[in-house]
């Protein structure tokens, strides 16, 4: 893709009319200045540093055309500068309006597979979700409008304000945080990601309502891109190699002297420290546009970007988490699912399966790293035997749902008896069960085989999966998936063994890990996501599963006769809402 030789080429315009304000009175002033070098070379370089290729190698159609529009839109955006205020102006700065839309659009793309962890890849998403504001406030500067009361230069400003501090800062410190090495320095740079995050709304809230908001605003935004700037120069500048390290560690240090500027300005400017008057008109806005604007455009905007361009040529800037492109089952359904809705469907086939998976050993894999690793001939022979041969078995569920969940499970439950699938327990029930293969093709991945549940008693459906597997750097997963209408939740899971003789099923990639080593340092495929049309989401859900053979399980199995039970957690925001308690028999 041309990013690079467009950003080259950018630069080069961007220093013409640079140097054209020496024999030319009418040039752009110094803040048409800034906002032009973020829409011709800042913008472009950062959406450059944000590549995220599939699986495949290939790229998303919002990548693709934020990368091929954005020098016909940044052209369109220049000239608006050179026409006076109003509607046509404002019709040549539009179409940067859209492509700010369009990076929103990838950053929504990137965010909703793999939600808001870790937190160096939220940052980005977040600012590729702030930046169309930036774009409407250009567009508004153009257009001679007076949005929330605001004239003139402070249009312009906040312009340069969402293109620099909540777009460029937050993806510049996001690849701060993917060269960090993990452990407490990490986790401090969590708090302060989260705080860049989140600062920007409650600055918004503050020029919209109350000064002293803006300040609380200003004050989190101004402690966490500190923070988040120290640790760079403490942990991350030594690790890179040359001339990164020089420019990356600048661009530090602008950052800081641009927040400490701004905490100045803020404060001054309502009256929250005692300065003298003439002090105070130290920083009036002339004079912030010039100091302050060139250490945030020069210094760190290009100074960083081209710092981390480099870098990532080295790898430095590589994300930890999987690449997306998870391959998700094509399976939905119209509306009822139910028992028999395989066959009804068109989509079972002649596989012959009889279990969820047809060998366990297939789940193997060797110790590396903190991994323990998996082996199937470790796990006892009535829990292999419940997974290789699942027809033979029928289940009792026995629910245990937590204090503050009893009601909304009664409620959700009303509704998912509509559909008849994913409708877990709320009282004691025995569950028969059917396994038929699946039409591989019309699912979408391979060996994909049914495994249908329904309550004895009523013969309503419970739960309706089809089960499949794929490998990602060295690991098998479990990715199950259950047809929802006009869409599917997908559930992909991990083999782990335990202590004994059983095993762990989990969504959660830190579990099989030495002492939990690593923690959020463990990205995996693992989690819960709701599959639409459009894109998987991935949901604040995950799940545990453990294994055992009835006479080694850690709970009591009451009256049950069992000869495998299985303790399914579920936990929604990390606090466990449910365990369901099946006692399965073979018949």
């Amino acid at each position: 893709m041309p990013t690079q030789k467009v950003v080259r080429w950018s630069a080069v315009v961007w220093l013409g009319i640079v140097a054209s304000r020496i024999v030319d009175a009418h040039a752009l002033e110094n803040v048409e200045l800034f906002l032009a070098l973020a829409v011709l070379v800042v913008v472009p370089l950062c959406v450059r540093l944000l590549s995220t290729p599939r699986r495949d190698a290939s790229h998303v159609f919002w990548y693709r055309a934020v990368v091929y529009a954005q020098p016909f839109c940044a052209v369109l955006a220049l000239a608006s500068f050179f026409i006076a205020q109003g509607t046509t102006a404002l019709a040549f700065a539009l179409p940067w309006f859209v492509l700010t839309l369009v990076v929103a659009a990838f950053g929504l793309w990137r965010f909703l597979p793999r939600g808001a962890r870790p937190a160096e890849e939220l940052l980005p998403d977040a600012g590729a979700l702030y930046l169309p504001v930036g774009g409407f406030w250009l567009a508004a500067s153009r257009a001679g409008a007076e949005p929330l009361g605001f004239e003139g230069i402070i249009v312009t400003l906040t312009a340069v304000h969402f293109h620099y501090t909540v777009f460029i800062l937050p993806v510049l410190l996001g690849l701060t945080g993917r060269a960090l090495v993990r452990g407490y320095t990490f986790r401090l740079f969590g708090f302060a990601a989260y705080g860049v995050v989140f600062s920007p709304g409650l600055i918004g809230l503050g020029i919209a309502f109350s000064p002293f908001v803006e300040l609380v605003g200003v004050t989190v935004l101004a402690v966490s891109v500190v923070t988040a700037a120290l640790l760079g120069l403490r942990r991350v500048v030594p690790m890179l190699n040359r001339p990164a390290d020089a420019l990356v560690g600048f661009s530090y240090l602008s950052v800081v002297a641009v927040v400490a500027l701004g905490f100045a300005y803020a404060s001054r400017s309502y009256g929250f420290t005692y300065a003298a008057e003439a002090e105070r008109g130290l920083l009036d806005i002339p004079t912030m546009v010039v100091t302050h604007g060139i250490l945030a455009s020069l210094g760190f905007g290009v100074v960083g970007a081209t710092g981390w361009w480099l870098a990532s040529r080295g790898g430095s800037a590589k994300a930890r988490v999987p690449p997306p492109g998870l391959p998700f089952s094509n399976l939905r359904a119209r509306w009822s699912v139910g028992r028999g809705s395989f066959e009804r469907e068109g989509l079972s086939d002649e596989k012959g399966a009889t279990g969820m998976i047809d060998d366990l050993a297939a789940y193997n894999r060797e110790s590396r790293g903190g991994d323990r690793g998996f082996e199937a001939d470790a796990v006892h022979p009535n829990v292999r035997d419940f997974y290789e041969n699942t027809d033979a078995y029928e289940m009792i569920v026995v629910p245990e749902w937590e204090r503050g969940f009893r009601l909304p499970a009664r409620l959700y439950g009303f509704v998912a008896s509509r559909f008849e699938n994913v409708n877990p327990a709320t009282t004691e029930a025995r569950i028969c069960g059917e396994v038929t293969g699946v039409d591989d093709s019309a699912d979408g991945r391979d060996d994909v085989r049914a495994w249908t549940r329904w309550d004895a008693s009523t013969g309503e459906g419970v739960l309706v999966c089809a089960y499949s597997s794929h490998v990602h750097d060295g690991v098998r997963y479990s990715t199950v998936t259950f047809p929802l209408p006009l869409s599917n939740f997908a559930g992909v899971l991990r083999f782990e063994n335990t202590d004994g003789d059983g095993l762990l099923l989990t969504t959660y990639d830190c579990d099989g890990k030495d002492n939990n080593e690593g923690g959020d340092d463990a990205h995996g495929d693992g989690g819960l996501y709701l599959v639409t049309p459009a894109v998987p989401v991935r949901l604040p859900l995950d799940e545990r599963l453990r294994v055992h053979a009835s006479g080694d399980a850690p709970q009591e199995s009451d009256e049950h006769d069992a000869d495998v039970v299985v303790r399914h957690e579920m936990y929604l925001f990390g606090r466990r809402f449910v365990t369901l308690n099946y006692y399965a028999e073979k018949v």
